[in-house]
């Protein structure tokens, strides 16, 4: 395993790397969140990034990566740091080992890298209070975030990564949190109902639709559906795709009415859910 040390910057260096001015040798983590999430906190904590973790092949799957970076946390409390993180190209496979291990998503990078066609990610673990504090502020602006970018820079990744996203952004005590997706009106939910029941249609309602559906990610209430309900789901609301790719992978080609009248009966069962 390789780590390097990243961590405190003085506050003049990290005041010229928020503002763009400076970009100093090393420091991947405090200076992407500083550049380019505006993160002011994230020069005045000290961490540890992996670089690289590897295992030989024979010893593969005998959790040896999760025990060196358990002895990797147990040296970091010992040396008083605030976190651990890393830095890689998101895959679910990626995602789903440094979830095991109790990272959580920081940042998504805006490109996908022309090598493996993968976005960017920073996934960290805190080790202190200030830790904590650092790693929930990333995590508030990451989730205020991905709305947004489901419907742009994000618009092609793949609907199963999206519910893994979700499923790390809704994690219990480290839990992102948004107020901007309020809980809706009463007369926001009689809107969803009446576009549920076919009384409405999905052109005059989606900008209700979208927030609430948003906020049903991050409750984790999409994981309990289907593959084809989350794809519909995802793909038509939350990343504003067409009907016919909102359908891609189906096992056969559905007509967008016969997709409309799907995407009512899942919302019913998501507002039966929430009424629960």
């Amino acid at each position: 395993m390789l780590v390097a040390e990243e961590g405190p910057l003085d506050d003049d260096l990290a005041a010229a790397v928020y503002a763009g001015t400076r970009r100093p040798k090393g420091h991947l983590i405090p200076q992407t969140l500083l550049a380019q999430e505006a993160i002011a906190g994230a020069g005045r904590v000290k961490g540890l990034r992996v670089m690289r973790i590897a295992v030989r092949p024979e010893l593969q799957r005998h959790r040896v990566a999760e025990r060196m970076l358990a002895q990797l946390e147990q040296y970091a409390g010992n040396s008083n740091l605030d976190w651990l993180g890393t830095g890689f190209g998101l895959t679910p496979e990626l995602l789903s080992f440094w979830r095991h291990n109790d990272y959580r998503l920081a940042r998504i990078g805006l490109t996908r890298d022309s090598v493996g066609a993968t976005h960017g990610v920073i996934m960290l673990k805190a080790c202190s209070v200030a830790g904590e504090r650092f790693l929930q502020e990333a995590r508030n602006r990451l989730s205020r975030q991905f709305s947004h970018l489901l419907s742009s820079y994000l618009q092609a990744m793949d609907t199963r990564l999206v519910v893994d996203i979700f499923a790390d952004l809704a994690v219990g005590d480290g839990a992102a949190t948004s107020e901007e997706h309020d809980v809706l009106d009463v007369a926001e939910m009689a809107e969803l109902r009446s576009f549920a029941g076919a009384h409405r249609q999905y052109e005059s309602c989606q900008f209700t639709l979208r927030p609430w559906l948003y906020r049903c990610g991050l409750e984790g209430k999409l994981a309990g559906l289907n593959a084809n309900q989350q794809q519909l789901l995802i793909s038509k609301v939350l990343q504003n795709n067409g009907w016919e790719k909102s359908q891609q992978g189906a096992a056969k080609t559905v007509s967008p009415r016969n997709l409309l009248k799907q995407l009512r009966d899942v919302v019913g069962l998501l507002l039966d859910d929430c009424a629960e």
